[in-house]
């Protein structure tokens, strides 16, 4: 979730590539080792990620 290069990877794709059918329970199992969700997880890690999104008006 940290890799630059994998940064517009939708975070389901993610949890597919690690044999995650649900994304919930990826995200479930994330939150519980790393103690963040993937998307709070990769804007604390790619704060650059948040920024252009919220310039582009993707966030609400």
């Amino acid at each position: 979730m940290a890799d630059p290069r994998a940064a517009t990877r939708p975070v389901q794709a993610v949890a597919a590539r690690w044999g995650y059918t649900r994304p919930a329970d990826f995200t479930r199992a994330f939150r519980t080792a790393f103690g963040a969700t993937p998307t709070e997880y990769r804007r604390t890690c790619l704060p650059e990620i948040g920024a252009s999104r919220r310039a582009a008006g993707a966030e609400g």
